[in-house]
């Protein structure tokens, strides 16, 4: 059968733990963060195919920003994940080495993908040449959109949740200091940009922020990563920001143009 280590509570896996899953599962291994027998929290799920799943879970369903790598095509799906679902986010070459610590488990081919993929004996997923105008700006907007809408469903506490109409202001007051149209903005630019939304915030709560998350002021901050902090900061009862912890969901990208997830 399945072999755990880790917390237990109650009776049931909490906490950190890992488990190695009985031949013939379509899971090889599980290393994470568990609470009330289920996958929750952040974790590695690796299954027997070689495909392997890096990022958060709530209730055994991939939940938030997660990485799915796919063995076959040795591709990566990076983006945002709702009820065990990719909502949205960007599917590339998987980094180089990205396999090379994760042995397959010996139980059947990988191959994740359905229709001309499957059919595919050389294993070549062939993308299509369709593009995106601004495609980093319509990610980050729909990545935006979902976290809002988790919080809402969550009832997070301490967390200002957007309405549409409200999204749509902050993507303006985004669009006025991303001069270029890249999609990013810098920290530099972050106390200016709160302020115009109507976030009350001090100069030093911003600092703070920064340093905690081991940024400066040439980081750039993608327009998700600006709504995160916005809903953070601002206190849903009035214009007075929140003093809370910061919330681990994210971390900003490294100069790279790129987001980085925690």
């Amino acid at each position: 059968g399945d072999k755990y280590e880790g917390g237990w509570m109650a009776n049931e896996r909490h906490g950190a733990g890992v488990v190695k899953y009985a031949e013939g599962s379509e899971f090889l291994a599980y290393d994470g963060s568990w609470a009330n027998g289920k996958r929750t929290g952040l974790g590695v799920l690796t299954m027997a195919n070689g495909d392997r799943y890096e990022g958060h879970w709530l209730d055994d369903k991939k939940e938030g920003p997660g990485r799915y790598f796919y063995r076959s095509t040795s591709k990566v799906y990076e983006g945002e994940w709702v009820d065990d679902i990719p909502k949205c986010g960007e599917f590339k070459e998987a980094p180089p080495g990205s396999f090379e610590d994760y042995p397959m488990g010996g139980q059947g081919e990988a191959n994740p993908f359905s229709g001309a993929a499957a059919s595919n004996p050389a294993g070549v997923f062939a993308l299509p040449d369709l593009k995106l105008i601004q495609p980093d700006s319509v990610v980050t907007e729909a990545v935006a959109t979902i976290r809002q809408q988790r919080a809402k469903d969550l009832g997070a506490p301490g967390l200002k949740v957007f309405e549409g109409k409200e999204i749509q202001s902050l993507k303006k007051v985004f669009a006025a200091y991303d001069d270029r149209d890249s999609g990013f903005v810098t920290c530099g630019d972050l106390l200016g940009l709160l302020q115009s939304a109507g976030v009350n915030v001090a100069p030093a709560t911003v600092e703070e922020l920064v340093v905690s998350l081991e940024a400066d002021s040439a980081t750039q901050l993608t327009f998700a990563e600006f709504v995160d902090i916005a809903a953070l900061l601002m206190d849903t009862a009035g214009p007075e920001p929140d003093q809370g912890t910061y919330p681990a969901e994210f971390d900003f990208g490294q100069g790279d143009g790129q987001d980085t997830y925690m």
